[in-house]
């Protein structure tokens, strides 16, 4: 039994060294392919007038710029290259021999901040609700977002509104305000429930919500009734379970 448990872990072993060699093999002939792709793109310089060769870039420059529009951030290489390639474009390994420069510096050149991280809509939007939770207002401005999101390594107001909101503040928070969390949606409904109950009213009123919730740092009356009521408060204490 020993022998073959001994017979067993020497086979893994093997296994396992091949695969780490068939792994490197296969890095090493992707980096060969990359190589051998840039300097063969880079050579087609050298190979033009000076004229063809200015034409060239700008056009290639220009198929760049058009991509960032369209797309509204830097892509990665491998982003690059599955665009460009199909298309003739000039490579990202290209574009970086080209320049003489790093990935990032080429984002530089093109004046973007690879450090930048790229978010999704998704991302956006509950990034937006957690801004909207936290400052608690009864508009969420561009100011309010920028001071809330200082230091936070966040978006910043033109990554949002361009992604989000179509160059629009205001759309942009129109899109978030359609999705709420249910942690959200539940924090609310509860805050009124409390709030009926140590009032000890049957019909929980503006007003009366607001002389019970001031000084304890809670969510105003118009912000419950436009996150959880449509803008109506009688809809929020509806959905809250109490009497309208």
């Amino acid at each position: 039994m020993k022998n073959n448990a001994q017979s067993t872990n020497c086979v893994i072993e093997t296994k396992e060294k091949e695969f780490d060699l068939f792994t490197q093999l296969q890095e090493s002939r992707k980096r060969d392919r990359e190589n051998k792709l840039r300097n063969r793109e880079v050579t087609l310089w050298y190979r033009q007038t000076p004229e063809e060769t200015k034409q060239r870039w700008e056009n290639e420059v220009k198929n760049f710029e058009e991509y960032l529009i369209e797309n509204g951030r830097f892509p990665t290489m491998s982003e690059w290259d599955s665009f460009a390639k199909p298309k003739g474009f000039l490579s990202a390994s290209a574009f970086k021999a080209r320049l003489r420069a790093s990935w990032e510096e080429v984002a530089l050149y093109f004046n973007r901040d690879i450090s930048k991280k790229s978010y999704s809509e998704i991302e956006l939007i509950e990034i937006l609700n957690m801004a909207i939770r936290e400052v608690r207002k009864e508009y969420l401005s561009q100011v309010d977002y920028t001071n809330w999101a200082k230091d936070k390594g966040l978006p910043s107001v033109s990554q949002i509104t361009k992604q989000l909101g179509g160059g629009y503040w205001k759309k942009a928070l129109q899109v978030a305000d359609v999705s709420m969390g249910n942690s959200e949606h539940e924090e609310l409904i509860s805050i009124l429930q409390i709030a009926t109950r140590e009032t000890g009213v049957s019909h929980l009123t503006i007003a009366e919500y607001k002389k019970w919730a001031e000084g304890k740092n809670l969510p105003t009356a118009y912000y419950i009734s436009r996150r959880l009521g449509n803008g109506l408060w009688s809809v929020a204490v509806k959905k809250a379970g109490l009497k309208e």
